[in-house]
């Protein structure tokens, strides 16, 4: 959505599997906020998605919204991982956090 003064990118997991297409929104513009649908997504930061909006992110220094409705299980792995999407480094690394 582009619209004057805000710039805010809404996408969804999809995109981060293309990365052609992936290429050519960072290139487009410095995004001011990006909001990602089916948050949840994201769990696994070994995956393809999960790297791909971790460099969106980290390219356009953008703030990140995460939007899903889905409950989370009890897996320590999958919280840091979302957690370090929206706010890299909160928690340390992941190898930090499941020590402590």
């Amino acid at each position: 959505i582009t619209n004057g003064q805000a710039d805010i990118l809404v996408c969804c997991k999809s995109l981060f599997g293309q990365a052609d297409d992936l290429k050519r929104i960072v290139e487009y513009k410095k995004w001011k906020l990006i909001v990602v649908d089916e948050y949840h997504q994201y769990k696994n930061f070994r995956t393809i998605a999960y790297r791909g909006l971790k460099s969106l992110k980290e390219t356009c220094g953008a703030p990140l919204i995460g939007l899903t409705g889905t409950l989370m299980q009890n897996n320590h792995e999958e919280l840091w991982s979302l957690v370090d999407l929206v706010n890299p480094g909160f928690l340390g690394t992941w190898d930090e956090f499941k020590e402590d």
